[in-house]
This record gives structure tokens, C-alpha cells and sequence, in this order.
């Protein structure tokens, strides 16, 4: 199969724009790396698993004589999924990779368990619209941090508290409010505009119902951060803290508006120290850590004369 076969085939494979932009980035951060150490990568909060599909697909294409191992796991307490995701995720992952044993890499957890795998056992970690659904940052990149190989990375999409209109409902600062009852009628009013997502399904609930449920959705099920609350949070896990890669993200956008293909390996971060205030009033952003640290290295090579790793 030739290069521009695989490229072909993962972008019509792809079932969204953010499995295309995160193998992206993999690829990115992967060139040059040792052929003769395996790659582990964990998808945290992986849903139906069409990302490990993905990934564990096309990872290996583009990085040829690599070997990659993609795990995943979700929670069963959530209410995001559907009552059978799990079944039908090892389903669909079976038919795919018959050879793979699934049952020892994905995993249904409850949401205060700590993530059933080793420490410092992956190389990657990454999620897919799932950090604005955690009742628990702290707790969560402190597992993320804790199953990270040190000089390791992870990749989180998802959309932050700025941006305008919220995706689930899509109506604009609905989840700025908190007051319950303001934020039902809000969600009402905007609603009985035409606005937002009921018009699509008025037929099968009325405009109450809607509001009543999609208000404690919000109140119970999303927990939205700011760009400030994820630099702390990533300071306190002890990550490097970035945004990079956001800007690469609607470059791709853009050109898929205009038909032209997906770049399956960035040349640039587009880590502009701007670009982030504009990119997270619109969608997704990228959150990128690294568990790295120098400085230690740095004080014992040159204050006492050796290294850690001496």
C-alpha cells in the first residue's frame, strides 16, 4: 500500500475530524522514534472505541516497523453513554482486530476508581471530548500523570468554559450559568425561539421536558473549565502545559471546508502565544502535556557534576 493509499484511506475511515487531527499529532511526535520499543497508547474515556479503531488501525501505517498497542478505558456511571457502549465497543473491536485480545485492554471502571493500569505504562495518553465531562480534573490528570512513561505526552480535545455556544444543547453561554432554575429558563426560552437543538425534536418531548433535562445535564454530567483553571491544574499534576497544536486543528478545518486533504504530519505547532485567546471562544481546544522535567538533570550535571541517570 502506498503512502498517499494510507492517507486516502484514513481520511475517509475517519469519523471525525478530531481522530484525524489527533493521529496527526501522534505521527508528529512519534518521527524518529525507536523502532524497537513498542508504543502504548491509552484512550482515556474511550466510548464506542472508534479513536482505538483508529488509531490502533493507523498509527502503524504511518509509522512503518513500529509496533503500537492501543488500550482504553470508561466509566459505567457517567450517563454519557449508552447502557450497552462497552458490549458493542468489544463487539465492533473484534470484528476489526480478531487477533487482539480486547477484554485485556479495555476496561469499565466506576468514576472514583483509581485507571486500572500500571504506572509510567503508557506512552501516550489521549481523550476526545471527554475532559468536560469530569467531576474530577485534579483526580484525573493526577492518573493521567501516574500511568505516563516520564518524557511522555497526552492529547486532550475538548471544548473549554469561553466558548459561546455549547455543544451538547447548542445554544450560546448556557453553561456560564449555574443557578438551576435560571438555567431552565434560559434553555426554555431560547428554545421556544427556535433556537438550539428542540426544534429538531419537539415532536418527541415537549419544550418543559426539554429544558428540565437538558439543564440537569448540564448541572450534573458537564464541568467546564477555563483556559487559567487547566494552566493550574496542569502545574499542580506536575505536566508541562500547553495549547499547541490548537491552531493546527482549524487550519485542518479550514481545508476541509475547501476540499483540500488532511496533513497527517505537522510541520508546524501553530503555538502562536495568541492563538489560544481566539481558538477557545469557538470549539475545541488542544490540551498537550508532557510529563518532562529538566531542571533536576540540569542542578546535578552542572552544580555537582553528574547526571540522574548516572
Amino acid at each position: 500500500m502506498t503512502h498517499e493509499n494510507i492517507i486516502n484511506d484514513a481520511i475517509s475511515e475517519a469519523k471525525s475530524i478530531t481522530h484525524k487531527h489527533i493521529l496527526s499529532i501522534i505521527n508528529t511526535k512519534l518521527k524518529g522514534r525507536n523502532r524497537k520499543v513498542p508504543i502504548r497508547i491509552l484512550d482515556a474515556g474511550c466510548g464506542d472505541c472508534e479513536l482505538i479503531a483508529y488509531l490502533q488501525n493507523f498509527v502503524p501505517k504511518f509509522n512503518k516497523g513500529l509496533t503500537v498497542e492501543v488500550y482504553g478505558f470508561d466509566v459505567f456511571d457517567s450517563k454519557v453513554q449508552f447502557s450497552d457502549f462497552y458490549q458493542k465497543a468489544n463487539v465492533m473491536l473484534s470484528e476489526r482486530f480478531g487477533h487482539i485480545n480486547w477484554e485485556s485492554r479495555i476496561k469499565l471502571i466506576s468514576s472514583n476508581d483509581p485507571w486500572p493500569f500500571e504506572d509510567e505504562y503508557f506512552d501516550i495518553v489521549v481523550s476526545n471530548q471527554v475532559l468536560e465531562h469530569i467531576d474530577d480534573h485534579d483526580f484525573f490528570l493526577s492518573q493521567n500523570w501516574r500511568i505516563l512513561k516520564n518524557q511522555s505526552f497526552s492529547i486532550h480535545l475538548f471544548p473549554v468554559k469561553n466558548y459561546i455556544v455549547e455543544g451538547h444543547i447548542h445554544l450560546p453561554f448556557v453553561h456560564r450559568l449555574r443557578r438551576w432554575s435560571l438555567l431552565r429558563g434560559y434553555i426554555k426560552i431560547l428554545s421556544a425561539l427556535r433556537m438550539g437543538k428542540w426544534k429538531y425534536i419537539s415532536k418527541n418531548c415537549t419544550l418543559d421536558e426539554f429544558a428540565t433535562s437538558y439543564a440537569d445535564f448540564l448541572t450534573y454530567y458537564c464541568n467546564y473549565l477555563s483556559i487559567g483553571d487547566l494552566i493550574k491544574l496542569g502545574k499542580s499534576a506536575k505536566f508541562r502545559t500547553d495549547f499547541k497544536y490548537t491552531g493546527n486543528f482549524y487550519y485542518e478545518k479550514i481545508k476541509e471546508v475547501f476540499k483540500r486533504k488532511h496533513r497527517f504530519l505537522y510541520y508546524t505547532d501553530n503555538s502562536h502565544i495568541l492563538s489560544i485567546h481566539f481558538f477557545k471562544y469557538i470549539q475545541c481546544i488542544t490540551l498537550f502535556l508532557e510529563k518532562s522535567n529538566s531542571y533536576d538533570n540540569y542542578i546535578a550535571k552542572y552544580y555537582l557534576g553528574k547526571s540522574n541517570t548516572d
